[in-house]
């Protein structure tokens, strides 16, 4: 994003620009958390649903650490603490350190190959598989499951969402946890 520079003395800038703007996660509706399950190559195939759900990326330390993505997009303690409706977390394995800086999510969305991953004890939903096969299943669904304003609405309609797409029973390695409550009664939301 160019600056504009003013001149104030001997130096004169002539150009400023950051690598990328940090404000674009802190404010946005829908955060994609990419973790090092992603790999660089790989991060083409997250825009669809990137696109679908008008969402922006953030990044865990890890990441970042190995230049996969830039510091203005890392999440947790070291990085940016934001407070997305959706926060959709792609091959973190949920370290402190990282969720900490998405726990004023409305809703968290977790994807990971390991069952025992820790993301799975934050988030609203669950889904253990490749995050590949996941997302090629659900990202139509996910798209108009997510247009509603309300974030455990949304988590709601994700989980039934999730069980049409699983029609049939889970595709092979695939389970699907769901933790959606409604909060004024702590009460598990219908078809969730």
């Amino acid at each position: 994003t160019p600056l504009e520079v003013t001149h104030t003395g001997r130096v004169r800038g002539l150009k400023k620009e950051r690598e990328d703007d940090s404000e674009g996660h802190a404010n946005a509706p829908v955060v994609i958390g990419v973790g090092q399950g992603v790999k660089p190559v790989d991060y083409p195939a997250l825009d669809a649903l990137r696109d679908q759900l008008g969402a922006v990326y953030c990044a865990t330390r890890k990441v970042t650490d190995k230049g996969w993505m830039p510091r203005a997009r890392q999440v947790g303690i070291t990085g940016h603490s934001i407070a997305p409706k959706v926060f959709i977390s792609i091959g973190s394995s949920g370290k402190f350190n990282h969720t900490v800086g998405v726990r004023s999510a409305g809703v968290i969305i977790g994807i990971n190959t390991d069952p025992d991953a820790v993301i799975f004890q934050w988030s609203d939903v669950g889904i253990v598989g490749d995050w590949h096969e996941v997302l090629d299943a659900l990202t139509p669904r996910l798209a108009a499951a997510l247009v509603r304003v309300d974030a455990l609405a949304a988590a709601q309609a994700f989980a039934v969402a999730v069980g049409e797409a699983l029609e049939g029973g889970p595709a092979q390695g695939l389970a699907v946890h769901v933790h959606a409550v409604d909060t004024d009664t702590d009460q598990p939301l219908a078809g969730a």
